[in-house]
């Protein structure tokens, strides 16, 4: 039979044990439970080295072959500087010769006055030619001899009343004067075609679009050479304005 002694001796030390571990929950903290400390393995994926760039072998150069003949160099290439455009004739007159292409540009006429006066205008041209003959005997002689003749282009109607109605409407042209070249094609006599504006002075006041309308009067009598009439020839006509108003003082 245990002794009573001991019996509640350890009831009383089982009960403080459980107390203290009431107190301990109450507290948050656990008895520490011995044991080994866990320890985290960590795994590391490792990138492996990239490859080394291949090298780049240099091509060989290719090979200059010398196509220069044997004993020297050869010439440098001649440079042919074109010629500088040749500046706009300050005259519209054109004067016909013998040797003239066969499209000449010949002159029907100024066209000046109060409001245009055409001046008949044109040129001839007279050439010599050397001969040689033969008689009886043997010998030699030089004579005249006639040449081609032009004829310039005549106005076979001159539009002097129609200028007003293509008078320009700007008001700085009502007290201006110009001159305006026009170059038209003849193809036969009368009225000329495709005229177009080659000149004009001064510019910007619309002389030149006035005289294109007036155009459409212009009646000529085309080239002729030793007689005959020379068709699809370019004539070119001179227009002069005068300003018909005058200043009031």
């Amino acid at each position: 039979m245990p002794h009573p002694l001991t019996r509640t001796t350890l009831f009383v030390v089982i009960a403080a044990a459980h107390l203290c571990a009431i107190i301990l929950l109450l507290l948050g903290k656990s008895p520490a439970v011995p044991g080994s400390e866990d320890r985290t393995l960590f795994v590391f994926d490792v990138a492996p080295q990239p490859p080394p760039a291949p090298i780049l072998s240099t091509p060989p150069k290719p090979k200059t072959i010398d196509l220069r003949p044997a004993g020297g160099s050869p010439r440098p290439d001649r440079v042919v500087t074109p010629p500088a455009d040749a500046r706009p004739p300050t005259r519209f007159d054109t004067t016909l010769t013998d040797d003239a292409p066969p499209a000449p540009i010949v002159v029907a006429g100024d066209l000046p006055g109060t409001g245009i006066d055409l001046t008949p205008g044109g040129g001839r041209g007279d050439g010599t030619r050397n001969g040689s003959g033969n008689g009886s005997g043997v010998g030699n002689g030089n004579g005249e001899g006639a040449g081609a003749m032009w004829i310039g282009a005549d106005w076979i109607y001159k539009p002097v009343r129609e200028l007003p109605y293509y008078w320009p409407r700007a008001k700085e042209a009502r007290r201006a004067s110009a001159v305006v070249a026009l170059d038209c094609v003849l193809p036969k006599p009368g009225k000329p075609e495709r005229c177009t504006v080659v000149g004009e002075r001064p510019v910007g006041l619309g002389f030149g679009e006035a005289a294109l309308g007036l155009s459409r009067h212009f009646r000529i009598r085309p080239v002729t050479r030793d007689g005959k009439v020379v068709r699809n020839v370019t004539v070119r006509v001179p227009v002069t304005f005068k300003t018909p108003y005058v200043p009031v003082p």
